[in-house]
This record gives C-alpha cells, sequence and structure tokens, in this order.
C-alpha cells in the first residue's frame, strides 16, 4: 500500500501517477502534454537543487512509458500504491482518447473510481470533464477537473500552482486551496472535508440526545392516548425526493431511450421530464411517464437524426395543479413528432418539490 499522506507532514513519500499520453497518431493535440511538463520541469528543478532527500519524498511514475492498456490502469487505480493521480487526456463529446489506439466513454473512464482507495487527490485535465468529477468525489478526497474546454494555459497554471505548493512541502489541501484562490483561472473543484475530534465528539452528542429524545417520545405519545382518547395524531409526509437512477449520469444513450426514476411523490405531485440538447437553449418536455413497480419508467428522445453530443436531462416534480396545466399545453402543441419546447426560464418557472439532472452522451453513428 501507498504510504498516507498526513495533511500536515511529509515525513512519507508522496507517490505520483502519471497519465498522459504523447498522441503520436493525432495531429494538434501535443499541447495536452503541457501542463504535464510544467509539473516534470518544477520536480526537477527542486531535485537539482534539494537531491536525493527531495527525489525519496516525491516519487513519480508515468503510465504510458510502460503501457498504454486502459484495464492496466485500473489495476494501478485500485492497487493502493498512489497518493495522486494526475490525469491529461483530450476529451470530445463525451469520448476520452485514452490513446492512439484506444477512445472510450466517459462512463467507463468513471469505472476507474468506482470503490474507495487511498488516493489522496486526482487532477483531472479533461475537458467537460463534470460528470466524472461528481462521480468520482465520491471515493476521493479531492477532485479536480474542469466543467468547460480546458485552455491548454489554464491547465499549465494548475500544475504549476499545485505542485509548487506541494514540493515545497505543503499538503495535499493547502495546494488545492492555493489552485482555488487564483482567479484567473475556474477549475472545478470537489473535496471530502474529514471531520477532527472535536466535531466527532459534538456529532455523537447529537446522536445521544436525539436518541433520548424518540425514547422521551415514545413514552409520551402513548400516555397522551390514554389521557386524550379522542386525539389523533396525523402524521405527514411534507417532502419528496427525486433521483435518476438509470442510466448513470454521463453514459452513452439510444436516440429512444428509457430513464428509470426513483421518485417519492405526495399526492399533489408529477414527475416531468425535460431534455436540452446539445447547443440547444430550449428544453423539450417529455411525456408518458408510468409508475412501475418502486420506480417511474420515462421514454424519452435524444433529439432528432442528426443530433450527437451531450445532452442535459432535467427531472422535477411539479404540484398537480401546475401539472394539468402542463398538460395541456403539452397536449394543444403537441403533434405526432413532438411537442414544441420551452424557454430555460419557462420550465424554471414550474413550482416544483425536488429536481434532479443528469449528462448524457449519444454519438450518432
Amino acid at each position: 500500500m501507498a504510504a498516507r499522506i498526513n495533511d500536515h507532514t511529509n515525513a512519507n513519500p508522496v507517490r505520483i501517477l502519471l497519465v498522459s499520453p504523447d498522441y503520436e497518431g493525432y495531429s494538434g493535440l501535443g499541447g495536452v502534454k503541457k501542463n504535464v511538463a510544467m509539473m516534470e520541469g518544477v520536480y526537477a528543478r527542486l531535485q537539482k537543487r534539494k537531491g536525493a532527500d527531495f527525489r525519496n519524498r516525491y516519487i513519480i511514475d508515468d503510465f504510458f512509458k510502460r503501457s498504454n492498456n486502459f484495464e492496466d490502469l485500473r489495476a494501478d487505480i485500485l492497487s493502493g500504491d498512489y497518493d495522486i493521480i494526475h490525469i491529461s487526456l483530450h476529451s470530445e463529446e463525451g469520448t476520452i482518447f485514452f490513446s492512439d489506439s484506444e477512445q472510450i466513454p466517459h462512463s467507463k473512464f468513471r469505472s476507474l473510481f468506482s470503490v474507495p482507495t487511498d488516493i489522496k487527490a486526482v487532477i483531472l485535465n479533461v475537458c467537460k470533464s463534470d460528470d466524472i468529477v461528481m462521480s468520482i468525489r465520491c471515493n476521493v478526497e479531492r477532485v479536480l477537473g474542469w466543467s468547460h474546454e480546458v485552455i491548454y494555459n489554464d491547465a499549465v497554471k494548475v500544475s504549476e500552482i499545485f505542485y509548487s505548493s506541494l514540493f515545497k512541502g505543503r499538503s495535499i489541501e493547502e495546494s488545492f486551496k492555493a489552485v482555488a484562490a487564483e482567479k484567473s483561472i475556474k477549475p472545478l473543484i470537489c473535496s471530502i472535508s474529514t471531520p477532527d475530534d472535536d466535531i466527532v465528539q459534538k456529532k455523537r452528542l447529537s446522536i445521544i440526545l436525539i436518541s433520548i429524545g424518540l425514547m422521551i417520545l415514545l413514552l409520551i405519545v402513548p400516555v397522551n392516548k390514554i389521557l386524550n382518547p379522542g386525539t389523533t395524531i396525523l402524521t405527514t409526509s411534507d417532502t419528496d425526493s427525486l433521483q435518476i437512477l438509470f442510466p448513470p449520469s454521463g453514459s452513452i444513450v439510444e436516440r429512444n431511450d428509457t430513464l428509470r426514476i426513483d421518485a417519492k411523490l405526495r399526492a399533489e405531485g408529477i414527475p416531468w421530464i425535460y431534455i436540452l440538447p446539445p447547443g440547444g437553449t430550449q428544453w423539450w418536455p417529455q411525456n408518458g411517464g408510468s409508475l412501475k413497480d418502486d420506480h417511474w419508467e420515462f421514454p424519452v428522445s435524444f433529439g432528432n437524426e442528426i443530433d450527437s453530443g451531450r445532452f442535459w436531462v432535467l427531472a422535477m416534480i411539479i404540484k398537480n395543479n401546475i401539472a394539468a396545466e402542463m398538460q395541456e399545453w403539452y397536449d394543444s402543441q403537441s403533434t405526432s413528432i413532438k411537442s414544441d419546447p420551452l424557454s430555460d426560464e419557462l420550465v424554471r418557472s414550474f413550482y416544483w418539490y425536488e429536481a434532479d439532472t443528469a449528462i448524457y452522451y449519444r454519438i450518432r453513428k
């Protein structure tokens, strides 16, 4: 196992896995390695100045110098031998150019981090990698990615700030904060905060107090029923929940596909689905959802015959009276193909209790 990183000391070596191919088979992709070159340059300068002690404290392993197989990368990540994974890859329309011979969808790439490991941080210099960041942040303490196309100079700036801080002995947390403080770049940074012992103790005390309160309540309620036999205690559910279960966000979909949704509804709510095509500004309502066992199923259309790329999906719960108006509008506007779209402002003007979003990719064949 890799030496675990203490956020306040660099006594143990920090092991960094570098994942960035040369892309010899693609013209115009040479700039992808610029941020890697920055990191290697900072490392080389400090190694020259500080010698073997520095080299033993920070160990860099270049993945593509020994393999270009995706499953080998999976094995490296799951091994627990690395503290930081630095990934610099080209991505286009939800597909990552892993090497000259292999392209993989974002959904498959996310699977690399599907289980918890000892990895402390992932630097993900990949264009429009927000769906990957959101997925892997549950199993990695700190993740940096991009919700937009990465400008090479911005990726270089991230490497310069982060590794200059890290290689000077600062913690991973402090180095991430240094990147976040640079206002000229806007990466997407997510972290899982680790509570200190004081916070943990407070949480434990809160749990104990809540438990005592529940026990007292259980004792009081029966006595109240005896003293007031005509009194009925009513419990109501005043919250909804909504989650798009399948396909997972980031998946590749067909033009006509089915979404599975977990929706816990109050009596006056109903779920609706809206689709935003690639580059679009208007949402297309999708009707026809039906309750199947413990979930809802919605047949949806991802664009027309020629659409391909990233689709946004918005699922929301709308109050029945407003949903009835929505249905009337839908019926009046719809044709044998599809209804008219709605502007972003109009869609979000509907009052909903709960909403969930997902990103899908359709690759036109």
